[in-house]
């Protein structure tokens, strides 16, 4: 069987960077900070994704093994995790 790849937007990219850059700072102390910046950021993205990209980068960083496993693709695995639910984007109207 054949996994099918989603490419991920460049949207949901940059709110992997982003939530990874932040982690470090904010995870110990405050993630709901993290959540609600990458909310206001990126409002197009849906919220359990951008929630499940805040626990992952968040545990990762309390591990004390962050750069390591960022060295090892933590992005990656973190994109493949939310890139196979489909369209991620919030529709307004």
């Amino acid at each position: 069987m054949k996994m099918k790849m989603i490419t991920p937007t460049p949207d949901l990219l940059d709110v992997v960077a982003c939530a990874l850059r932040l982690a470090p700072s904010l995870a110990n102390e405050d993630g709901d900070l993290l959540f609600s910046h990458l909310r206001e950021k990126f409002p197009n993205i849906a919220t359990d994704a951008i929630d499940v990209i805040v626990a992952d980068a968040c545990i990762a960083a309390k591990s004390g093994s962050f750069a390591h496993q960022f060295r090892t693709g933590l992005h990656s695995r973190i994109l493949a995790k939310v890139s196979d639910w489909g369209d991620l984007t919030v529709i307004t109207d």
